[in-house]
């Protein structure tokens, strides 16, 4: 893996202790980031401060995710630095040099932190230069074209950076290391070395090995998503909020489609089903449009469906972290 995480963990080691157990707090930093970006998003897209206490609470009650608060590893950081992307992205299109220099740095960082962050950060990308800011937001006035060239200006200084890092990084990197993991049973596992001086080189290892779709896929990310990304409960009653996002708001659909249509595509035709950590990133998004679909409900309706959503919320929270099962 990349060191960004190493390095930052480090840094935040300072304030405590560099042990393992002193350092898990950290967690909840990562997943404070990832659920304020994504009430950022929900805001800029809706204009609506209900729907953004919304999306948060929606976003850090995920159980996947504030399982992850409590574990070292890779994937919940990524996610926070590329939801923190698109945040930066929405509030400030209107300054185009800035916000490309900005979502290029923070795409870097995801990218720094896991591999993934790149196909998932690209897919990201283009949803949220597709997807309209509230019109009360200064952003709202920007035009596609303009957008557009963000983008193209962020990903252009991006590849830039990953091309520089994997050429100091030399014949030993990161970067097929990861490609061997997330590669079938059969490819070499360790770094191998890509040739830096061609970009699409890069893109070549990512995307030279997509697989058919095969009823195993789908039924593994599909049961999984279920029971362990949100628990059935909480995921009926995403999937109800989604639908009334689909029937009244569709803001940002762009951004959301994007996010959970590619991210699943790539999953299903790239990476081997052997763990649902690489459903993260998208889970956030589910998350979004239910809220942005439940701020459209009467205030009645709103109470008591909040009031089941956190009471689900605390007892899955309670059932993992406190309650301990057999040989824990």
């Amino acid at each position: 893996f990349p060191p960004l995480l190493h390095l930052v963990t480090a840094a935040l080691g300072e304030f405590s202790s560099h042990s393992a157990e002193g350092i898990l707090w950290s967690g909840l930093l990562w997943l404070s980031l990832l659920g304020l970006s994504t009430a950022g998003v929900a805001f800029l897209l809706s204009g609506s401060s209900l729907a953004s206490a919304a999306t948060f609470c929606a976003v850090v009650s995920i159980p996947a995710l504030h399982a992850s608060a409590t574990r070292y590893y890779y994937d919940l950081p990524m996610s926070a630095w590329l939801w923190a992307m698109l945040f930066v992205m929405l509030a400030l299109r209107h300054r185009a040099l800035v916000c490309a220099l900005a979502v290029s740095l923070l795409m870097f960082a995801a990218c720094l932190t896991k591999w993934t962050a790149l196909p998932f950060g690209l897919l990201m990308l283009v949803g949220a230069t597709l997807s309209t800011t509230h019109p009360s937001s200064r952003a709202a006035r920007t035009s596609l074209t303009t957008r557009l060239g963000t983008a193209v200006g962020a990903a252009a200084l991006v590849s830039i950076l990953i091309v520089m890092f994997l050429d100091l990084a030399g014949n030993h990197d990161s970067f097929t290391a990861m490609l061997g993991d997330i590669g079938e049973r059969g490819e070499i596992w360790g770094p191998q070395g890509v040739d830096a001086n061609r970009l699409d080189a890069i893109f070549d290892h990512i995307f030279r090995d997509l697989q058919p779709l095969s009823a195993e896929r789908l039924r593994f990310y599909g049961l999984r998503s279920l029971s362990s990304v949100f628990s059935p409960g909480i995921c009926a009653l995403f999937l109800l909020g989604t639908l009334l996002w689909l029937a009244f708001s569709r803001r940002g659909w762009p951004l959301i489609v994007a996010t959970v249509l590619g991210q699943s595509a790539f999953l299903l035709l790239r990476i081997p089903p052997t763990d649902e950590r690489f459903l993260l990133t998208l889970a956030p998004a589910i998350a979004l449009a239910a809220a942005l679909g439940w701020a459209h409900l009467p205030k009645q309706i709103q109470t008591i469906s909040a009031a089941l959503f956190i009471g689900l919320s605390v007892a899955v929270a309670v059932d993992f972290h406190l309650i301990k099962g057999d040989g824990q």
